[in-house]
């Protein structure tokens, strides 16, 4: 391609323009492409630096924010429903909680259930008896039940902005009965100093978010708090932050500046963390840096395209001259003339040997073309091109391989020097045609590998070889040529090379130790990691024979593994791998466990020569693999229920057993957690142990009391100068001890349980794995002491809590989600017992494991009120329903028992439900003995006046459905006043209750008889005629059937004191007032009554013993009768 392009001018100028454009692209190239790269791992490096920044803060923060949580709903759960009630128990309460102000910043307050305040702290701020219930998180926790964080709003009494978090305060029900809410001030809030106290730059600053309000809760810049973030939609990236992106970006803030932002969320509330800075703060160093590498690309270009002009025309202008007389000298016959000779050099060589040739030229001529026929018939039976040049570097012969690799017959070229021909780069062939005048001008002969494109167009390298010789007889140097393709040897030179440099990096930093033996044992080679292994160097490991490095029981593996290589070569088997874990001993005299894979070694003639193998230290997995075997144990114990002591002592001892070097020791606290109550610790003497029983820790008290008063790590290397242990000293001398480290063990609320400590008889620094040992073992002990402790506490609980359900006179039963009983207290016993069909013992259906749903299923499953208890107590097992209360009948042979149920759920009914069953039979036989006296005369059992008022409203309601009349009659007994003068009132009730019982005897069941009081009653007719001239007569009847039994002779026995009863004989009639009513009338029930009322006294006057109709005027008009009535 190069090759086409033509650029005017002279050879010096197009020499020096190509270089410079070479020069410059490759340059320029290079500049933008190392700004570019700068760039993108700069900005890679900033944007991790910044998302590990913001993490850790969103960490710190969260930490802070459950640290907050667990202290409100730690102290909410201590207050009952009885502190709730005593407002100066609450805030006696909240003054000797000293480690509240120092969380809350803004204060604590606790509120009653509608939300006023009754307790605080600090008083100053005044917020006792305000109502808080429109404070989110307050409002949510009430409702909830949970502890809620709250939204960020701006508190009018402190003009800060803050944040609350409210923790319900239940009672023993479950149910929310207040809260417990801590303010944060969120200006001067400590846990958000890493956040808002941190410079970032110049322009940059972090971030606190409340992710679903946008809104900025705390920043570097105070000016930001509070403030909203941009709409959504404003910033993309803002946007995917607030649905949840945590990472690095760069983005245009909504001021339209290129920014570089990260975020994290936190886990404690819907929060973020956030950090941003302006990109031109940001790349301000990759900026100047790209702008020094343009500037030094500019002055570098001037620079090379001054010096490769000037150097060009100070070399090239006496060729130049020399090849502008050739020019005029080519198209004349006339006999060449020696040409001027400008200069002692190369050109100046080549110049002179030219006029030494064109002095022979014409004797050499014939003797030339002689010689170059036998040159040609012999070069062309050559395989590799094969061409010849004269002393002006003219080709005069080639052979045929010559013209088959280049493509070009040789009359094309034979004649012409090589910068006439275009068949090679212009560059390449101006490089050969100097390199060949060169030859020419010194002699002798070069060997070069070059580059050079073939006929085929694929560039291969060639071994390039010239040598000058004298032509003879005058004639002047020649130059003979030969190519070789030696592409192929080079590539497999280069492949060899390559996969030896590979292997040789592979094995020399490997972590492996890399190694070769010899038929006799002998280390050929071992890679340089045998040092961090074995601690020998390369050198040293060589000079050792096989056996010298491997503990005795490893000799006898190796050597049977050659001895199985051999005989399987001699077999003409394949050789076995060699697989084995051994153990060396390193140049200090330890252990260590190693993994040796070997492979059998065969030489390019395919006989054994040894091994190759790898060496891998495995002594970590060794010492892992013990320890899950310890630890499995230990948790075998635990599950299987052995005793504290116990399972410390084997902690101990396998801890020992695993490290022979060490000596180990755990120490428990008392309750208290003053004093050490006992130690563990079989390795150690017992006066070392029961030194330290009843031991006050503190500061400075050895190790292992410091450990627990300080509840941190203490490492002590030297006993023996550690001024911790000045006062023990002796103690652990006595006992040989030179180092002991001891890490606390703590319990799941941080509390310090005791200790564990690990010995040494001397002085001793721990690694690493020294102190993941000890930070295990602490956890593992601290397991072992929680789970023991949490047992003996559950065995309490439950024992309490079964105490106080047999307190309770109420029947109690706890089922499972499945609706199995689980659990019932003694009332439940009691009253399943007398109700068994099996004497002394609880009905089948009632005892534990029984299912309780499907008892109701066999037992009442027939009953509507069966089924809905069934429905009501899954529904409360489902969570569909808060709680269920049913009243039900439960009847005995001997009494009418009535029982109110109640179900609660477990934990929302994921837990089951308990089922209280309460006895309200007392209060249904009050109820209806009220009732009784509400509605029922007491001495005739007829309903009263209020029931009549009901009554009559219904019949009224009946007619207006049905339309059809009905009537009401008002009695008033005749003769009875003096009944009650001559006998008394005993003998006068005796009177009215025969009356009544004649009444309810001469009507229907669904008529109603009634007393209004003294001698006076109602009588109640519906469901009449639809005609008023049918109506009346049907109810005249009735009132004659009534007159007719009240007039009836009336025998009433009088009871006598210390007599039998005597019978008196009374004659009564009774007057009658009779009235019409119809429900779709506009007479009200006292209308109804004032008419009958009037028909009663106008039947009084008319003789008594008689029975008056109201007018026909009063009754309202007739509908049209109903369908199917006459």
């Amino acid at each position: 391609m190069l090759s086409k392009i033509r650029i005017p001018g002279s050879l010096k100028a197009r020499i020096t323009l190509f270089m410079l454009v070479i020069f410059v692209a490759s340059l320029w190239s290079l500049t933008l492409y190392a700004s570019r790269m700068l760039r993108q791992d700069m900005q890679q490096q900033l944007s991790e630096q910044q998302l590990a920044v913001v993490s850790f803060i969103a960490r710190a923060a969260d930490a802070h924010l459950h640290e907050r949580i667990q202290a409100l709903t730690l102290l909410a759960n201590s207050i009952g429903p009885e502190a709730m009630a005593d407002s100066a128990g609450l805030q006696h309460l909240l003054d000797s909680q000293p480690l509240l102000p120092s969380l809350f910043s803004g204060g604590v307050l606790i509120t009653r259930a509608d939300g006023m305040a009754v307790a605080e702290t600090p008083r100053a701020l005044g917020r006792t008896g305000v109502n808080f219930i429109d404070r989110a998180a307050v409002a949510m926790a009430m409702k909830d039940g949970q502890t809620v964080v709250g939204t960020p709003v701006m508190d009018k009494r402190m003009a800060v902005p803050v944040i609350g978090i409210a923790a319900p305060i239940r009672d023993a029900t479950g149910r929310s009965i207040g809260t417990l809410a801590g303010v944060i001030a969120l200006r001067n809030a400590d846990f958000l100093d890493q956040l808002t106290q941190s410079p970032y730059g110049k322009t940059g600053s972090y971030f606190l978010v409340a992710r679903q309000e946008r809104l900025i809760i705390a920043a570097t810049k105070k000016e930001r708090i509070m403030q909203p973030l941009p709409p959504r939609g404003t910033t993309a990236a803002i946007d995917r932050f607030i649905d949840g992106f945590e990472g690095s970006q760069v983005y245009i803030n909504p001021k339209g500046i290129e920014v570089m932002g990260s975020a994290r969320r936190m886990t404690a509330v819907d929060w973020g963390v956030a950090a941003s800075i302006s990109a031109t703060e940001a790349f301000a160093p990759i900026h100047a840096m790209q702008q020094r590498v343009v500037t030094a690309a500019l002055l570098l270009t001037v620079l090379a395209g001054a010096l490769t002009w000037w150097m060009l025309r100070r070399e090239l202008w006496p060729l130049l001259d020399t090849a502008q007389m050739l020019a005029h000298m080519s198209p004349t016959e006339v006999p060449a003339q020696p040409l001027p000779v400008a200069r002692q050099d190369e050109i100046g060589t080549l110049i002179m040997g030219f006029n030494h040739l064109v002095g022979s030229l014409e004797a050499q001529k014939s003797a030339l073309e002689k010689q170059l026929r036998l040159f040609s018939a012999f070069i062309d039976a050559l395989p590799n091109p094969i061409f010849i040049k004269n002393a002006h570097t003219v080709f005069t012969a080639c052979n045929t391989a010559y013209e088959e690799a280049f493509g070009i017959r040789r009359e094309v070229f034979v004649g012409k020097t090589v910068l006439e021909l275009d068949y090679l780069p212009l560059a390449a062939r101006e490089a050969f045609q100097a390199a060949d005048l060169a030859l020419l001008s010194q002699g002798g002969q070069t060997s070069e590998e070059i580059e050079i494109a073939f006929a085929d167009g694929i560039v291969r390298t060639a071994l390039y070889q010239r040598r000058a010789f004298d032509l003879g007889g005058g004639q002047g140097s020649a130059m003979l040529g030969l190519i070789v393709d030696i592409s192929d040897r080079k590539r497999m030179e280069q492949d060899l090379k390559t996969s030896e440099e590979r292997y040789r990096l592979l094995a020399e930093n490997a972590n492996d130790v890399i190694w070769t033996l010899d038929m006799q044992g002998r280390f050929t080679y071992v890679s340089p990691s045998v040092r961090k292994l074995l601690g020998y160097t390369s050198v040293e490991a060589m000079q050792q024979t096989l056996h010298d490095s491997l503990m005795p029981q490893a000799r006898l593996l190796i050597d049977e593994a050659i001895r199985g290589n051999a005989a399987a070569i001699r077999a003409g088997l394949p050789i076995p791998q060699f697989h084995a874990e051994l153990e060396h001993t390193r140049k200090d005299g330890s252990p260590v466990w190693t993994e040796v894979t070997a492979n059998g070694v065969l030489n390019a003639e395919g006989r054994y020569v040894g091994l190759l193998g790898i060496t891998r230290d495995i002594s970590e997995r060794k010492q892992r693999d013990d320890y899950k075997h310890f630890y499995s144990h230990i948790l075998e114990m635990l599950a299987t229920g052995h005793g504290l002591a116990t399972i410390l002592q084997a902690i101990v001892q396998g801890i020992e057993a695993l490290h022979p070097d060490k000596l180990c020791s755990i120490l428990l606290l008392d309750e208290a957690g003053q004093r050490v109550q006992r130690c563990i610790a079989p390795s150690l003497p017992e006066a070392y142990n029961a030194a330290l029983e009843g031991l006050e820790i503190g500061m400075g008290v050895g190790s292992c009391g410091t450990a627990a008063f300080t509840s941190e790590r203490v490492v002590v290397e030297d006993i023996a100068s550690h001024p911790y242990w000045a006062d023990f000293k002796d103690l652990a001398a006595q006992a040989g001890l030179g180092a002991c480290w001891s890490q606390p063990i703590r319990s799941g609320t941080h509390r310090v349980l005791g200790t564990f400590g690990i010995y040494h008889r001397g002085t001793y620094h721990p690694s690493a794995t020294d102190i993941a040992l000890i930070e295990q073992t602490a956890r593992l002990a601290s397991i072992t002491i929680e789970k023991t402790l949490a047992e003996e506490r559950l065995h309490e609980s439950q024992a309490f809590a079964q105490a106080v359900l047999n307190s309770v006179a109420n029947e109690i039963v706890v089922i499972d989600q499945r609706g199995c009983i689980v659990g019932v207290n003694e009332a439940w016993r009691q009253f399943s017992v007398q109700n068994s069909s099996i004497p002394g013992q609880m009905a089948p259906h009632t005892e534990l494991g029984a299912n309780y749903l499907g008892a109701c299923l066999t037992d009442q499953g027939h009953t509507d009120t069966a089924r809905s208890a069934l429905e009501g107590i899954q529904a409360v097992l489902d969570g569909k329903l808060p709680s269920f209360h049913q009243e039900y009948a439960c009847h005995s042979p001997t009494e009418q028992r009535w029982f109110f149920m109640t179900v609660s759920p477990l934990a929302e009914g994921r837990l089951g439900a308990v089922i209280v069953h309460t006895n309200i039979t007392e209060r249904k036989q009050a109820e209806e003995q009220i009732r009784n006296l509400a509605y029922y005369d007491s001495l005739t059992r007829l309903p009263n006046r209020r029931m009549l008022d009901e009554r009559l409203l219904q019949a009224l309601a009946s007619s207006q459905r049905t339309r059809q009349y009905g009537a009401l009659m008002l009695l008033d007994l005749d003769n009875f006043k003096p009944l009650n003068d001559t006998h008394g009132h005993g003998v006068g009730d005796l009177l009215l209750i025969e009356v009544a019982a004649r009444l309810v005897a001469s009507i229907r069941e669904v008529d109603t008889v009634a007393r209004l009081g003294g001698d006076e009653f109602v009588v109640v007719l519906g469901g009449l005629s639809a005609h008023t001239h049918l109506a009346q007569p049907q109810a005249i009847a009735v009132a004659e059937k009534i007159r007719l039994a009240l007039a009836r002779p009336y025998h009433l026995k009088a009871p006598q004191p210390d007599a039998p009863a005597r019978t008196i004989e009374h004659h009564c009639a009774a007057s009658i007032g009779v009235t019409l009513w119809a429900g779709w009338g506009s007479a009200s029930p006292q209308e109804i009554l004032k008419q009958a009322d009037d028909a009663m006294y106008q039947a009084k006057e008319s003789g008594r013993n008689t029975i008056h109709f109201s007018s026909p005027g009063m009754f309202p008009p007739e509908s049209a009768p109903l369908a199917g009535t006459p």
